[in-house]
C-alpha cells in the first residue's frame, strides 16, 4: 500500500537491500513441482490454448476412470453370480 511521504532514497534502498532489511516487501517462495514443467505464458492466447488442452486431458482421464470402474463393477457382478450358484445345482441350460 502506498502512503503519502513514505519514501526512501535510492541510497537507503540499496543499503537496506544489501543488508536484507527491506521493509514492506513481499518475497514469494518458488513452487517446486518435481518433474512437472510449469509453462510461462507471454501471450493470452497461448494460455487459453494450454487451458483447453488441460481440460481435454482431464476429460479423457475421467472417461478412462469411468470405463475402468464400469469394468470393475461388471467383474464384481460376475464374481457374485458365480459364487451364488452352488455347484451341482445348475440347470441343464446353465451347465453347458
Amino acid at each position: 500500500m502506498t502512503k503519502p511521504d513514505d519514501h526512501i532514497t535510492i541510497k537507503e534502498l540499496l543499503i537496506r537491500h544489501s543488508r536484507g532489511t527491506l521493509e514492506n516487501t513481499h518475497h514469494r517462495e518458488g513452487i517446486y513441482t518435481g518433474d512437472i514443467e510449469v509453462p510461462v505464458f507471454h501471450d493470452l492466447t497461448d494460455m487459453i490454448e494450454h487451458k483447453e488442452e488441460l481440460i481435454r486431458q482431464k476429460n479423457e482421464l475421467e472417461q478412462r476412470i469411468r470405463e475402468e470402474q464400469n469394468r470393475g463393477d461388471q467383474s464384481d457382478e460376475q464374481e457374485t453370480q458365480d459364487t451364488t450358484t452352488p455347484k451341482g445345482t445348475e440347470t441343464p441350460s446353465e451347465a453347458s
